[in-house]
């Protein structure tokens, strides 16, 4: 009886533990996804790579005024799949904020940007699906060559990842417990 009511103590503990997710879209009157694509010889690559070089988005939001941005940059693709080199964040409210954003990747065939960031002693991760890159625009300016697909931003939101010592005390009680009502 003991062991089910450390077990139940621990469920309910449990029960507040959640990470910390923020709907980027939530009161957004526009939110752009572009994403630039340079080919081999392009007088671009030594900045942004080739294939996937360049990922850049932003969501308003009227009801605060605030804007959040995105800018990957620097890209090597391999498959489906383009990781950057660098890469950023940055708010405009009422303060101004920017930060690096670390593992930055796009994946061309579900149109989904991710990447961590720090901010406020939390590690951050972004996720953002953008609706199918359908406007299509392809630019040659003396051998300045590149593609610019764009469109809208379906889903973005960003989570709090979880500390490993949080996960590992978690854990541990769990086989405090088992042992606990095994014993039993």
């Amino acid at each position: 009886m003991k062991g089910f009511a450390a077990l139940l103590c621990l469920l309910f503990a449990v029960s507040f533990m959640h990470a910390d997710t923020i709907n980027l879209l939530s009161g957004s009157s526009s939110a752009s996804a572009y994403v630039y694509s340079f080919p081999v010889g392009s007088s671009y690559n030594q900045s942004f790579g080739t294939g996937v070089g360049l990922v850049d988005t932003w969501i308003y939001n009227p009801q605060s005024g605030s804007y959040f941005e995105t800018d990957a940059e620097g890209g090597i693709t391999k498959g489906n799949i383009t990781k950057f080199s660098n890469a950023y964040v940055w708010t405009y409210a009422a303060n101004y904020w920017q930060g690096t954003l670390s593992n930055a990747a796009f994946n061309s065939k579900t149109d989904v940007f991710t990447g961590t960031f720090a901010f406020n002693g939390k590690t951050w991760h972004l996720t953002e699906t953008f609706y199918p890159l359908n406007n299509v625009y392809t630019y040659n300016y003396g051998g300045y060559q590149y593609t610019e697909y764009s469109s809208g931003i379906k889903s973005a939101a960003m989570t709090t990842v979880p500390e490993p010592n949080t996960l590992i005390l978690l854990g541990t009680g769990l086989l405090w417990i088992g042992k606990r009502v095994r014993a039993l």
